[in-house]
C-alpha cells in the first residue's frame, strides 16, 4: 500500500495556534493543500514522537512558525532542528520560514536562528492569500488546478461592469522602492487576490467574459490610491505592474490620465510595469499600447526579468526606462556563482543603455551587498508593517 504523501508540515509552539496557526491551515486545506497539523493528524491515544516523526518524514516543506513563543519552546525546536539537518545533509530545500512579530522580534529570530539571515522568509500579517501565491510557485499543479476550479466558479456567473466595479474587493501587495545608495525612491503595486481568489485566475477568468477591462480598472484605481501616503510634492515614484494589456482599446491610458489629474500625480512619477512574460506573450500589442503610454509622458519598465522566453529585441522596441531583474538570479547567489555573472551581464547592458535597473523583493544585507556590486541601483522590498 502506497503512502500519501504530504506537501506541508507546520511547526510551530501552541501559543500561535489561535491566531497564526489554525487560520492558515484552514486556508492552506481549502485550496487543496494536503498538510500535516496537529490537531487535524494526532488522535486520541497516538503516540505523538511516532506521529510527529512520520509528519516530517513524510512531508516535502515544512513551515516553520518562528514567533516569540517559539523561541522558548523545546519540541518546536527540536523539529526544526531535525529538518535543517535534514536539508543540510541532502541540500534540497526544506524548510519554508513564517516570522511573525514586530521587527524588534523579527530580529531575535534572526540573531537566535543565523540560517533565516541566508533564507528569503515571509512576515505574518494575516496574509494567508499572499502565502498561497508564494506556495503556488512551489507546486504549481496546485495553481493550475485551483485556477481552473476559481475559473468554473467565476464563469457561472453573469458579471456586469458594475458587479466587478462595486463587488469586488481588489487586494494588492505593495513594496518600498529605495536606491542601493540609501534614498527612497517611491512604491511598488502589484495585484493579488479578488474577494480571496489569486488575481489571474479571476482576470483570466472576466477577459473571456470581456469584463478583464472592468477589473483592471478596479485594480488601477486601487494602486493609484495607495500611494495617498506620499506626499504630491515629495517627487517619489509610483510603481504599478500591469499583468495584462488590451491592445484593442486605449482605455489604459485614457484612465491613467484621468487617475493622475484626479489625485495629482506627475505622469513623470508614474511608471508602468509590464511583466516579462506579458511582452512576450503579444509583442505587436503591447509595443502599440506602450507607445501610447509614452505620448502621455508615463515611464515604461518591464518586471520579472528574466521569466520571458523571447530574443531581446524587444529591449530596443520598447524604449522603456527601468528593468526588475526576477529575484530568483539573486535569491542565494554567491560571488562565484552562474547566478553572480548573470546579473553584473544585465547590469553592464542596462547602464550601458541608459535603463535603471532593479530588484524584486531583496530583504538580506547579504544580497543587497551583492546587488550593489554588480551595480543593480534599485530594490523593492515589503512595506515595514
Amino acid at each position: 500500500m502506497s503512502i500519501q504523501q504530504k506537501d506541508i508540515f507546520i511547526c510551530h509552539a501552541s501559543e500561535d495556534k489561535p491566531d497564526v496557526v489554525r487560520p492558515l491551515y484552514e486556508k492552506l486545506e481549502s485550496e487543496g493543500f494536503n498538510i500535516w497539523y496537529d490537531e487535524a493528524e494526532i488522535k486520541w491515544g497516538d503516540s505523538i514522537t511516532e506521529r510527529v516523526n512520520w509528519g516530517l518524514i513524510h512531508s516535502k516543506y515544512v513551515v516553520v512558525v518562528l514567533s516569540e513563543s517559539f523561541l522558548e519552546k523545546r519540541w518546536p525546536n527540536r523539529e526544526f532542528n531535525s529538518v535543517v539537518n535534514t536539508e543540510s545533509s541532502s541540500g534540497v530545500v526544506k524548510v519554508l520560514p513564517l516570522v511573525v512579530g514586530d521587527g524588534v522580534i523579527e530580529r531575535k529570530i534572526i540573531e537566535a536562528y543565523p540560517l533565516i539571515n541566508d533564507k528569503r522568509y515571509l512576515k505574518w500579517s494575516n496574509n494567508q492569500t499572499e502565502i498561497v501565491e508564494e506556495l503556488y510557485k512551489i507546486f504549481p499543479e496546485k495553481s493550475k488546478r485551483n485556477f481552473e476550479t476559481d475559473a468554473k466558479k467565476i464563469n457561472q456567473k453573469n458579471f456586469s461592469d458594475q458587479d466587478v466595479l462595486c463587488r469586488s474587493n481588489v487586494s494588492v501587495n505593495v513594496q518600498k522602492v529605495s536606491c542601493l545608495s540609501g534614498n527612497d525612491e517611491g512604491l511598488f503595486i502589484t495585484p493579488n487576490a479578488v474577494n480571496g481568489i489569486p488575481f489571474s485566475s479571476v482576470l483570466n477568468s472576466l477577459i473571456e467574459n470581456d469584463k478583464g477591462e472592468t477589473l483592471l480598472v478596479k485594480y488601477l484605481d486601487k494602486a493609484v490610491w495607495k500611494k495617498i501616503g506620499m506626499p504630491n510634492d515629495s517627487g517619489q515614484k509610483l510603481f504599478i505592474e500591469i499583468p495584462y494589456l488590451y491592445h484593442k482599446t486605449l482605455f489604459v491610458p485614457q484612465f491613467l490620465t484621468a487617475l493622475t489629474r484626479d489625485v495629482e500625480i506627475s505622469p513623470g512619477n508614474l511608471v508602468i510595469l509590464l511583466p516579462e512574460t506579458v511582452i512576450t506573450y503579444n509583442h505587436e500589442g503591447i509595443y502599440r499600447t506602450a507607445a501610447s503610454l509614452r505620448d502621455l509622458g508615463f515611464s515604461i519598465g518591464v518586471s520579472q526579468f528574466g521569466t520571458g522566453y523571447s530574443s531581446l529585441s524587444y529591449i530596443q522596441r520598447l524604449n522603456f526606462s527601468y528593468l526588475f531583474i526576477d529575484r530568483s538570479f539573486s535569491k542565494g547567489a554567491g560571488y562565484e556563482s552562474d547566478e553572480y555573472t548573470i546579473l553584473r551581464a544585465i547590469c553592464s547592458l542596462t547602464d550601458s543603455l541608459n535603463i535603471v535597473s532593479g530588484i524584486d523583493c531583496a530583504e538580506h544585507k547579504t544580497e543587497i551587498d551583492l546587488l550593489k556590486s554588480v551595480g543593480c541601483q534599485l530594490m523593492a522590498s515589503p512595506v515595514d508593517s
